[in-house]
Formats: structure tokens, sequence, C-alpha cells
């Protein structure tokens, strides 16, 4: 297929792009359908199908940028298997992007799992005073049975002198062994505190080498996806207000992106896009995250163009009935 030289609007809806789904070779198609989610703005409209604008070849653009993003995020379709695998190797295994988002995730739930628990025994280790209370109270009742049962014994009798010495002897016990009790439970208290925070300095430790064992694959992915936008990011010139717009229908109609990082484009200045996913893409899950929110904005910009996508399908028609004749 000829390609046209790319100018602004084409040029920003390819920006916008980052992991649309080939439609030819993994099986994932673009399709409209009925109830499909459209952008209902009104210059979309006025664009579809309108050359430099929201044409074939422009559709056509956006899907070429995005199959390379798509790799990048999912992997490539093994000619062999028919299996995506990853391009990138951590670990000596084959991985994608979102694979290694996902492990990155993992190693967070893994934290936060380890810190919920150690957070729940470290509060009943804190509660001292309430668990003394009931100790004591075990305690005291365990001395008044036991001296109920000298001062009353059934086979015989005591006098009451007898009796106020046992008492005194018992409560002097008692209160030493109330001490004792006291002491040694202060003790463990303060030792189950420590051992729970070296617990937590230890998962926390390993933690952060997990982190920085994924860094350097992490940077590698970034720069990829910087340098496949690079060449596009100086064509976003002129347009950012009206595809700000097109963002915030599609962010209005997927109830859950009201947080997505492509409405941060709007915090950047112009000519500073790169600067921005350097700001923004500081983890696997983020990159990954912006990278879906492409997707499926550029799959609402497409369905929200009829005579664009309709004049794409009629240009792959040409193409493929031309290779079929080589």
């Amino acid at each position: 297929m000829k390609k046209k030289t790319l100018y602004t609007l084409a040029g920003l809806s390819s920006l916008l792009v980052c992991s649309l789904n080939t439609i030819t070779n993994d099986g994932n198609d673009l399709t409209r359908a009925v109830g499909d989610e459209i952008i209902k703005h009104p210059v979309i409209h006025l664009l579809d199908g309108i050359p430099f604008a929201f044409d074939g070849e422009t559709i056509y653009d956006m899907i070429i940028l995005n199959a390379k993003i798509f790799r990048l995020q999912h992997g490539a379709k093994n000619k062999e298997t028919g299996i995506l695998e990853g391009l990138y190797t951590f670990n000596g295994q084959k991985h994608t992007l979102h694979s290694l988002a996902e492990l990155e995730l993992s190693y967070d739930h893994e934290l936060a799992t380890k810190k919920e628990e150690l957070e729940t025994a470290y509060v009943k280790a804190s509660s001292f005073a309430q668990e003394w209370t009931n100790k004591e109270k075990e305690i005291v009742k365990k001395f008044d049975d036991d001296l109920e049962n000298e001062i009353h014994p059934k086979d015989r009798h005591v006098s009451s002198e007898t009796a106020r010495r046992l008492t005194r002897l018992n409560r002097r016990a008692l209160q030493e062994e109330l001490d004792k009790e006291k002491n040694n439970l202060k003790r463990k208290h303060m030792s189950d505190i420590k051992a729970f925070d070296e617990e937590f300095a230890e998962h926390k430790e390993q933690y952060n080498h997990k982190i920085a064992e994924l860094q350097p694959i992490f940077l590698q992915i970034r720069d990829d996806f910087i340098n496949l936008m690079r060449p596009f990011i100086s064509l976003a010139k002129g347009s950012k207000h009206f595809m700000l717009e097109l963002i915030y229908d599609w962010s209005k109609l997927k109830q859950g992106k009201k947080d997505s990082l492509l409405l941060r484009w709007d915090e950047t200045e112009e000519g500073n896009e790169e600067t921005a996913y350097l700001r923004d893409m500081t983890r696997l899950q983020y990159l990954d995250s912006f990278c879906t929110d492409q997707r499926s904005l550029v799959k609402t910009i497409v369905h929200s163009c009829p005579k664009g996508y309709k004049q794409f399908q009629d240009l792959r028609e040409k193409q493929q009935a031309a290779n079929a004749k080589k």
C-alpha cells in the first residue's frame, strides 16, 4: 500500500496509538459492530474520511504503528506455533511488557500482603494493656480458688488466725506472681514488636531487590516505546486542543478511565511529550496501562469514523488483490 506524507492531525492520531491489535495477524479485528461506543464530538464526524485527517490511509498508518507497539506489549506471533511470544528476556524466560507488568504487580501484592499480616500481628502485640488485664484476672481467680481450698478444707476446721495468715501469704505470693507475669509479658511484647519490624524490613529489602532486577529491562522497553513514538511526536503540534477533547470524550465513555495517564497530556507543554513520557512512565505497570488505554482510545476513534474505516478496508482489499496477481 502506498503511503502518503503524514500531516499534523493524521500524525497525532498515530501518536495516540500505542497498542491497537493488528487486524490481520493477531486475530483482533477492528470491525465496527452494533452497539460499539463512539465519540460524538462534531469535529470528528466532520473530519471522518477527509484526506490527511481521519481517512483510510490515516487509519492504515495508525494500525501499522500500533502493530509495532502491540508486539512490544503483547509479543509477536510464532510462525510455527501461532502463539504470541515476548520480545524480551528476563531471568531466562521470554516476556512481554504486559507479563513483566504483571510480575511487578505480583511483587507489589506480595509486599502489601506481608505488610498487612505483620500490621495485624503488630497491633495484637502492641495491645499490652488489654492482654495484661485478661491475664491479671486469670491469675487472681486462680489464687482466689487456691486460697478458698486452703482456708475451707472439707476435712478439717481452721482458726480465724490461721485463715488471716494464709490470706496474707497468698496475697503476697499473688503480688509476686503478678509482677513476674507482667514483666514477662512486657518482654514478650517488646520482642514480638522487634521481630515484626525486622521481618518486614527483610521483606522490604527482598522487594526492593526484585524491583531493581526489573529496572534494566523496564528502561529498555521504555526506550523502545519512545523510539517508536519519536517520529510522530513532532507531528502533534497544532492539534493538541482538539485531540484532548476526543480523549476527554473517550474517558467519559470508559467510566473507569477518568484517571488515565492519557489525560496528563493536558499538563504537558507542546513539544515536551517525550519529557512527559519519562515523567509518567516510571513503572512497567504505568507503561502497560498507558498502552492499553491508547489501544482503547484509538479503537473508539476508529469506530467513530465509519467513512475512514471503510476507505481503509477498500485500500486493503485492493492491496490484497494486487498481491494475489504477483
